[in-house]
């Protein structure tokens, strides 16, 4: 609705006091993380409808400036604004997240170059606060994607998106909640290529290497505790890069069911405040996250509905079945009906049979 109100006034200026009158409102909402959230998304959603490239950096410098990125609904709001704000200036967005991501590089610079860090458009933030910062940034580039035009969407995932967040996937030091972000950006990227947003035979040619992420992640987890949403994320970025073309072969089937499932199933211990996600329905976040592997099989039913699927994934969940535990034996029986339900559905390997028709009076034999 703001989008479309301000798209009625053609008056720059009008534009951006608007912009700016919402960004000095910030600072009253330090105690309002949800509402601050929601200011976020409607700078975003201004500075997308202002030309002005030296206000528009300004303000999503202040964004960044004002997150309490330790906070994860104000992290999710200022990524969705940044993102609503690259639905206009995507290139422009895109040099200004470069430009955060060497806040922390400056952080560190000493000798002749430390003057970078006195020129730094923010506070000094600490180390614990660069992490976080750092997680926002990740997130910034899945709405980033989200928002992307579709003309050009494949170009910049190729030459400049990947490229630069490819640095962070592959850092196996990251920071949980770092990776629980790339994860969540993983997420959003695969359903923005979705064939149903891209027309054509596109191919998303980072889909494997991004699984191959996600499988490093869910194994540096200790397979009884649960102490964050990292598996979580990860079962639901699973389901939406499994929903690609091409299909998975065999063999990637086989290795991404059973790192989830190994690391999913054996689930018994749950770090005390943790918080399930905002479109999770489930008590705990245990729970939430054993839906959503259950929704990352189903994906892979459906995207390859046939015996030789359904075959692998019960012989991955047959050694669960006679687990002492109650709730691995319970979570595999589960998985199994959820898996013969939708290839029930969607099976694509059978067919059905008619049968001889006898003479009257005749008895088959």
């Amino acid at each position: 609705m703001l989008s479309a109100c301000m798209s009625v006034v053609v008056d720059g200026e009008w534009r951006m006091s608007l912009a700016a009158v919402m960004g000095k409102q910030l600072d009253l909402y330090k105690e309002y993380p949800e509402e601050k959230a929601f200011l976020f998304r409607c700078i975003g959603t201004a500075l997308s409808k202002i030309a002005l490239k030296s206000f528009v950096v300004d303000h999503l410098l202040l964004m960044f400036k004002s997150s309490q990125h330790n906070l994860p609904t104000e992290r999710q709001g200022c990524a969705r604004g940044v993102g609503a704000c690259a639905a206009s200036h995507t290139e422009l967005v895109l040099v200004e997240l470069e430009n955060v991501s060497k806040w922390e590089h400056a952080k560190k610079s000493t000798g002749f170059f430390g003057f970078i860090k006195d020129a730094m458009p923010i506070r000094q933030y600490t180390d614990t606060e660069m992490v976080l910062l750092r997680a926002t940034l990740m997130l910034s580039y899945g709405y980033v994607v989200q928002s992307c035009s579709l003309d050009t969407l494949t170009q910049r995932l190729q030459h400049t998106i990947i490229p630069f967040l490819r640095h962070y996937f592959a850092n196996n030091k990251q920071e949980t909640v770092v990776r629980e972000a790339m994860l969540e950006t993983m997420r959003l990227i695969a359903l923005a290529v979705h064939p149903s947003r891209l027309p054509g035979d596109y191919r998303f040619e980072t889909r494997n290497e991004l699984i191959g992420y996600i499988k490093d992640y869910v194994q540096s987890e200790t397979p009884e505790m649960l102490s964050s949403s990292l598996r979580l994320l990860a079962a639901k970025a699973t389901a939406a890069l499994v929903r690609l073309e091409p299909t998975l072969s065999d063999d990637d089937i086989w290795d991404l069911g059973c790192v989830l499932t190994q690391y999913i199933l054996p689930m018994c211990r749950e770090k005390s405040g943790l918080k399930t996600i905002d479109d999770d329905e489930s008590a705990t976040i245990m729970d939430a996250t054993v839906a959503q592997y259950g929704n990352a099989l189903e994906a892979i039913v459906e995207m390859k509905p046939t015996v030789g699927t359904v075959t692998q994934l019960l012989k991955m969940l047959l050694p669960f079945y006679g687990k002492l535990a109650e709730h691995e034996r319970s979570r595999s029986v589960d998985a199994t009906v959820q898996i013969l339900r939708v290839y029930l559905d969607r099976a694509e390997d059978i067919t059905i049979g008619v049968s001889g028709k006898f003479a009257a009076g005749a008895k088959p034999k």
